[in-house]
């Protein structure tokens, strides 16, 4: 990762000054499409509501390679950005999102990870109204149907 990147996303920390977040928001929207998924991988939690804001200012198609980061956000909605990630890929057209919803709930299904499942379920089915017909996979849309 390029040191300004590393510097900018360090400056996403709620313990920096306001006026730094938000000038590091500013900057990290002109980051390449290529280095997007970045904002998906940073360690520190108190920087990941900030790379959310990022993402979902960055829109789609230009944050295409961090939708399974945001997906995987959706493990705990308590983790900061939880939410702006849940709001971002709401907002993504259907037939786009759907394969990627696909993929976590089977890496979530494999990991026995329930909550993961239920959190999915709560985007798919209460936010974005999706149906069985959604899904290019019956079996994988079962997979939100399953209880710990």
């Amino acid at each position: 990762m390029d040191n300004d990147y590393k510097n900018l996303i360090n400056n996403l920390s709620w313990d920096m000054p306001e006026f730094i977040q938000k000038d590091a928001i500013k900057r990290l929207l002109q980051i390449p499409e290529e280095e997007v998924p970045i904002l998906t991988r940073i360690s520190e939690k108190k920087c990941w509501e900030n790379a959310a804001i990022v993402l979902k200012e960055i829109g789609y198609p230009r944050n295409k390679l961090a939708l399974p980061g945001l997906i995987e956000w959706l493990q705990d909605m308590n983790w900061p950005g939880a939410t702006t990630a849940a709001d971002t890929l709401r907002k993504i057209d259907i037939k786009i999102i759907v394969p990627y919803i696909e993929e976590a709930l089977l890496k979530a299904s494999k990991e026995e990870d329930y909550i993961w499942i239920t959190n999915i379920k709560e985007l798919v089915i209460n936010k974005m109204m999706l149906s069985e017909s959604d899904f290019s996979r019956k079996e994988v849309y079962e997979l939100l149907s399953l209880e710990e």
